[in-house]
């Protein structure tokens, strides 16, 4: 009687016509072998039930379904190629679900891969499984479906008795291995580790010698297939993200821990013996963590199983016991810090002990943790296991490293520590009150579980509330996240933070002097490294040539910088070693001042370059060395790199008068800004300019560029030196306002309406930061209660977000305009108000109807909008913007607020109804579209908002404004 021969079903995706030959080609050597299989092609036309009832039949009636894995297969199995055919996505859905009903257990779906085919391209589902190949593996795949087994037992014999063997244990009795764990767990530097531990994220990458020839295993199959390097073909390792540097090393159990200096590798090595130490003691059948601490054989004589030994102390005597047992955990530390003239002997032996194996061809050290700065992981240090990289520390955890070292302190000491203080240094370091003040804002719009987007999300999500997308404090945030030179970036080194740390603990607060800061920095570093490379007997340069060659690498360095988010710039590495001698470079970036690669050299942070870039100032300028030299005069007031450097010179000078005189006449801005910081602002240093700058303001013929016309302004405006009639005060101290006559009329009102208007005064200018001031300080002014009277009064008056006395007062409400309108009404004998919008209208657009206060087409140097100064600028330094009528910043700078409802236009008088209220002519970020001078806006009447203002309109009893 004959047997049934098997059924087979081959899934596979039509990639091209040779990969259809193929597969045909193995459906017909599978029929000509008794196999009785079926493909597509086998069908004439189409099946008479349709494809996708035919697919779904011979999938459950086949013995076996072959799947023949490409990556366009792959793609198309998990629904990801949507542009080609979709059989076997169907297929895919039916494979799936049926080993999900079978928990698993699988007899019937076998992997196949083409000749050159990839174990990658097998569908997640199916990487447990025995993949074959064509047609290397075609015999093997042939028994499997007919049954035929590769190799047939021999009958089970007899069982032989053997003597019976007995020995001593040699195994440290209980008490000895808890006096071992509890001493280790009493050292002061694993107690540290436990109380303040961070956990650290890292890029996981397998050992190239354990990956198959294919170069196709997964992370999570890594262990299970080791290849010797000889197998191993040049391809790349794949990588895989891991967020916990505990959770990764508990996973992959051999690894070495690569980082750079101060990244932590130590650190985390220590965490990892207390966290098994604990183990152990809770369940003694669990290894014995061993900390090696290859930095301490420094003995030329010594054999690395020997200093082992030292390390064990009790447990010494038992430690080939211990190995055959599986109960030792060694955590090597410090691999890179061997002597060098040590290592031609000692690395084979840190290699021969790293590898060493049972009787049964099995590693002895099931787990295994290694040390070694990343840069020297190469030729000889390299060894044969998997690899952990740490990377920067991110904000969150920097957070929860701060929290845990001051609580730790705080039980120790809690007279004296505070866990208040990390919430104080991380906000210090983060960028301040407004960037802590806009984390408030989330939290109080129910953001709390977004602390990582805190860090990460350049920009708000669009369905976001307006508070926090428009707020001055998200700008706070962004310009953080964004800053070269935050302490934050800083401190993403877990050494460099720990430093930062632990001044603030000592001094309950950082240095005010950057300069200080950095130079401790820079001394602990230099000592750091010095100490390491001579217990290593290596290469100690110099100090004061080394500190002297890296002032003049960060000259070099910065003199290449195009603007200020570009100062750390990158050097050829054959441009540096004129500068700096090869060994100093290679110390320096061991010392973590520099970052190295094979062909460039850069500081490792821009504070470090610019730090010590501030040190050459003095020199150079005893050399006759001009400000202007890096401050051009056609760009002078463009941000170029050198600011910060010149910050910091003025700090390492001490004495800043000097630097001051040398910058005012090339970057007046920059000497104002340090000679504030220095509380040494003399106006007697800047007034030779004050005349011209008065006059460049204004002057589009000599000073063309409005960036220029409002760095000017800024500095008459920090100085209340602009003298401009109708922006500043009046003789008695009440503001000075510039009124336009509107004459009555007819004007073209939106979109073509014809409307009529009594005549009235407008202001030129937009409302100041000194007019309004004037109001807010007034002893009958905005505290006078007669002026609210029917109106919302806030508890106090906001600053705007830039105070130059000639700027435009942001930051004020609806309501807040009209008393100050009452209260100046009061105070000239003028009937003063709010424009309404159509009277805002007329003097914007004049009687014709002007798309634009100064005609029908767009010019972006006509104003400020557009983002193009990114800031309000002082009133009335675009004269090209002027409008017919003579007023100025109609369209961009800051939006005005008008009289009018939104909603009901005719509706003009106060009420505490919340109605929106109108606002006219744009801002200075607002697109050319919105700032057209018939757009209208509008909003609560209590809004604030750092680019929303107002004017004011005056006129007699008779008219209504």
């Amino acid at each position: 009687m004959m047997h049934k021969p098997p059924r087979v079903f081959i899934s596979y995706s039509h990639d091209s016509e040779a990969h259809r030959e193929l597969v045909l080609g193995l459906a017909n050597r599978l029929r000509n072998g008794g196999v009785e299989s079926w493909i597509d092609q086998y069908i004439p036309s189409f099946p008479v039930q349709g494809w996708l009832r035919w697919m779904k039949t011979e999938v459950e009636q086949a013995d076996f379904v072959l799947l023949v894995c490409t990556p366009r297969y792959l793609q198309r199995f998990n629904g990801e190629d949507t542009e080609g055919g979709r059989g076997v996505n169907f297929e895919g859905v039916i494979i799936s679900q049926t080993l999900y009903n079978h928990y698993y257990r699988n007899t019937k779906f076998i992997p196949v891969l083409p000749p050159q085919g990839c174990f990658e391209h097998l569908p997640l589902e199916l990487q447990a499984y025995s993949a074959y190949k064509l047609d290397t593996d075609y015999q093997d795949l042939y028994r499997l479906l007919t049954g035929q087994p590769k190799v047939t037992p021999p009958p089970v014999g007899q069982v032989v008795q053997l003597p019976e063997k007995t020995h001593p244990s040699f195994l440290p009795s209980l008490s000895i291995e808890s006096a071992y764990l509890q001493s280790l767990l009493q050292q002061s530097q694993l107690r540290f580790a436990d109380k303040t531990y961070t956990t650290l994220s890292g890029q996981f990458q397998p050992d190239r010698s354990l990956i198959p020839p294919e170069c196709l295993m997964s992370a999570s199959l890594l262990f299970e297939a080791y290849r010797p390097s000889h197998a191993v073909r040049d391809c790349p390792s794949p990588s895989e993200q891991q967020d916990d540097l505990l959770a990764a090393f508990a996973k992959y159990q051999r690894l070495v821990l690569l980082g750079e200096p101060g990244t932590g590798k130590t650190f985390s090595l220590w965490r990892i013996a207390t966290e098994q130490a604990r183990k152990t003691l809770a369940n003694p059948t669990e290894p014995l963590p061993v900390i090696i601490p290859l930095n301490r054989w420094t003995d030329a004589e010594q054999s690395l199983a020997s200093f082992v030994l030292e390390q064990m102390g009790s447990l010494a005597s038992h430690f080939t016991q211990l190995c055959q047992a599986g109960r030792v955990l060694p955590l090597l530390d410090a691999l890179n810090e061997l002597p060098f003239d040590q290592r031609a002997h000692k690395l084979p032996q840190v290699r021969a002990f790293v590898n060493q194996v049972t009787r049964l061809n099995q590693p002895a050290f099931k787990r295994l943790l290694l040390t070694c700065r990343h840069r020297d992981y190469v030729d000889a240090l390299e060894q044969d296991l998997d690899r952990l990289t740490i990377e920067p520390l991110d904000p969150p955890r920097i957070w929860r490293f701060l929290q845990n070292y001051f609580h730790y302190f705080a039980e120790q000491q809690p007279q004296r520590f505070a866990t208040k203080l990390a919430e104080r240094l991380f906000w210090q370091l983060a960028g301040g009150e407004k960037v802590q003040a806009c984390w408030q804002d989330w939290q109080q719009q129910g953001k709390t579980d977004q602390w990582q987007a805190f860090w990460q999300l350049r920009k708000i999500p669009d369905d976001w509330p307006d508070e926090l997308k428009y707020s001055w404090n998200n700008y706070a945030r962004q310009a953080q996240l964004a800053d070269p030179r935050s302490l934050l970036k800083l401190a993403a080194n877990p050494y460099l933070l720990f430093l930062i740390t632990t001044l603030y603990a000592r001094y309950q607060e950082l240095p005010q002097s950057r300069i200080e800061l950095f130079g401790r920095f820079v001394e602990v570093l230099l000592k750091r490294e010095s100490a390491e490379k001579a217990s290593s007997r290596a290469y100690v340069p110099e100090r004061m040539v080394l500190l002297t060659a890296l002032k003049q690498l960060a000259w070099q360095l910065q003199s290449r910088s195009g603007a200020a988010q570009e100062a750390r710039t990158v050097l050829a590495r054959h441009e540096a070693v004129q500068t700096m001698p090869a060994a100093d470079l290679e110390f320096a970036a061991a010392a973590s001042l520099l970052e190295l690669t094979r062909d460039s050299v850069r500081f490792s942070h821009q504070l470090l370059q610019e730090f010590f870039t501030a040190q050459g100032f003095k020199d150079r300028r005893e050399q006759g060395f001009t400000a202007a030299e890096l401050w051009p005069p056609d760009q002078w007031w463009q941000p170029n790199g050198w600011e910060e450097a010149a910050k910091l010179a003025a700090e390492y000078e001490a004495e800043p008068q000097a630097l001051l005189e040398w910058l005012v006449p090339a970057q007046p801005l920059l000497a104002y800004e340090i000679a504030e910081q220095f509380n040494s602002l003399d106006p007697a240093l800047f007034a030779p300019f004050r005349a011209n700058w008065q006059v460049a303001i204004t002057d589009l013929e000599n000073y063309p560029n409005p960036h220029e016309r409002h760095a000017f302004s800024t500095l008459l405006g920090r100085f209340a030196w602009d003298q401009r009639f109708g922006i500043g005060l009046d003789a008695q101290g009440l503001p000075e306002i510039d009124w336009l006559e509107i004459s009555a009329g007819e004007f073209i009102y939106q979109a073509g309406e014809r409307s009529n208007l009594p005549s009235f005064k407008i202001s030129r200018y937009l409302i100041t930061n000194a007019q309004f001031r004037a109001f807010v300080q007034a002893a009958e002014g905005y505290a006078d209660p007669r002026w609210w009277q029917g109106l919302n009064q806030p508890k106090t008056a906001q600053q705007s977000s830039w105070q130059e006395s000639n700027r435009p007062m942001e930051q004020v409400d609806w309501y807040e305009a009209l008393a100050f309108c009452r209260w100046l009404s009061a105070k000239t004998g003028l009937t003063i108000s709010l424009p309404t919008e159509q009277q805002w209208e007329k003097a914007a657009r004049g009687t014709e109807g002007h798309e634009y206060p100064w005609g029908n087409e767009f010019k972006s140097e006509y104003c400020n909008g557009e983002y193009s100064l990114v800031e309000t600028s002082a009133v009335g330094i675009y004269p090209q913007e002027q409008a017919l009528s003579g007023a100025m910043d109609m369209a961009g700078n800051v939006w005005e607020w008008c009289l009018n409802k939104y909603n009901l236009s005719n509706m003009t008088e106060p009420d505490l109804s919340g109605d929106w209220r109108v606002w006219r002519g744009g801002s200075w970020h607002i697109t050319s579209e919105n700032l057209r001078c018939a757009v209208r806006f509008g909003a609560l009447p209590t809004l604030r908002l750092y680019d929303l203002g107002f004017r004011v309109c005056a006129f007699s009893l008779a008219a209504a404004c």
